[in-house]
């Protein structure tokens, strides 16, 4: 079994403060301006390559810079004590500008928050980057987030990877957890990014988070939500995975919306990977719910694009709710040039799956939501101006264009290449 279903579910319990994000914090160590600096302090200490904090610390960012220009690499590790909440939260800017390329982690048994507006840079060399959260081996408190607050996020060439879990595992070359960001809480998403940017120039991407509150059938919850930000690899990979699970009224997978801001995810030769998988428990409550959701408000675009990189969407669900608004893969848009799902030679597919079709219109592998009779609402293969040569899938054993319009074309699924849908 996938680790990832291996953590057992239940309430975060400890320490709860509600900030204006929603998350649950109380930090053990924050970076920030005017902080401890050297290579010790209250709470902290520097040995080798390790950062270790061994109570309530506040570090200035130099520190990080110092150890990163001087030293070497540097992980800064918040290590897990049972009944106690620890966490990271990053208050000020980090900007490498070294000349030697470096890795960065953060571990924290449980969450780590990039304040509003902070940014981590890196101007001459490549930087990785790792945001590990949930490093607490399963005993409680065994939460663990990572919010990202519209951060300014550029590894120059450099890995970039933000999930969980106690377990290593490695992401190319890097070592890194071998679970999602996670929260059993309510009305909160495992991994938030709204507003911002990450910007790797090459490096690869992976941001993988999970929803399982088990308390309550209340809630929008949410494995991954990311909205109004932009998100470029250029020949790096990206991969996103939501995973939401049990007791909630609505909620995601993976959950990418354009609501306050447009959103852009784009590679030039790397792989776009994009998934959701959706499950609940009895009892809860019954209102909508989807493995992956991929949308926009009327006034702003979300944009998937790719130069040569294979896009892949994916949505898996296998809820128990008998709700009729419940899908594998939605997408959806209401304005003319709208949604786009594109690329110039790179191969794209679509995939859904839904164990419940049988419940209703509204309960299908696929869901394709052209809210408006306007041209291009949802726009898959050519991106309008320059040509497609690529393959398109799309694959699911139900397939659903919910609305009719007197005009053609509000979707629109163009390319040279072949076009193929089955089952």
């Amino acid at each position: 079994m996938n680790s990832v279903f291996m953590w057992r579910c239940q309430k975060a319990w400890m320490c709860l403060l509600f900030l204006t994000t929603g998350q649950e914090l109380c930090a053990q160590l924050n970076i920030v301006n005017g902080g401890n600096t050297g290579t010790s302090g209250a709470g902290w200490s520097i040995s080798g390559n390790v950062l270790t904090v061994s109570g309530n610390a506040s570090i200035d960012a130099d520190v990080i810079l110092t150890h990163l220009t001087n030293t070497g690499s540097l992980t800064v590790d918040v290590p897990f004590v049972s009944g106690t909440e620890k966490s990271i939260t990053i208050s000020e800017h980090i900007a490498y500008t070294g000349s030697n390329a470096r890795t960065l982690t953060f571990k924290a048994a449980n969450h780590i928050t990039l304040a509003s507006g902070v940014n981590i840079t890196s101007a001459n060399a490549a930087l990785d980057l790792v945001l590990r959260a949930a490093v607490s081996g399963g005993v409680s408190p065994d939460y663990g987030r990572v919010v990202l607050n519209a951060p300014v996020i550029n590894t120059n060439g450099g890995h970039f990877w933000a999930g969980g879990g106690s377990t290593d595992a490695t992401f190319n070359g890097l070592t890194v957890g071998a679970s999602p960001a996670r929260t059993w809480s309510d009305d909160l998403a495992g991994l938030h990014l709204v507003g911002g940017s990450i910007t790797t120039g090459g490096g690869s991407i992976s941001l993988q988070g999970r929803s399982c509150e088990t308390g309550d059938p209340t809630g929008v919850n949410k494995g991954v939500y990311i909205d109004n930000c932009s998100i470029s690899s250029g020949a790096g990979s990206i991969n996103i995975e939501g995973t939401l699970q049990g007791r909630y009224t609505n909620g995601y997978g993976t959950d990418i919306d354009a609501s306050t801001g447009h959103v852009s995810i784009s590679s030039t030769t790397g792989a776009i990977s994009i998934s959701g998988t959706g499950q609940d428990q009895s009892t809860n409550g019954n209102g909508w719910r989807y493995a992956l959701a991929i949308g926009q408000s009327s006034s702003f675009r979300t944009s998937i694009s790719s130069t040569s990189g294979n896009i892949t969407l994916t949505g898996t669900a296998s809820f128990n709710a008998t709700v009729n608004d419940k899908e594998g893969l939605a997408i959806a848009s209401s304005i003319a040039n709208g949604l786009k799902i594109v690329s110039s030679s790179g191969n794209i597919s679509l995939f859904g799956s839904n164990t419940r079709e049988a419940d209703g219109q509204y309960s299908n592998s696929i869901r394709f939501t052209a809210a408006a009779d306007v041209s291009n609402a949802i726009q898959i293969g050519r991106d309008g101006s320059n040509a497609y040569s690529g393959d398109i899938l799309i694959q699911g054993n139900s397939i659903y264009q919910r609305w009719r319009w007197s005009s053609s074309g509000s979707i629109a699924i163009k390319s040279s290449g072949n076009l193929t849908i089955e089952p």
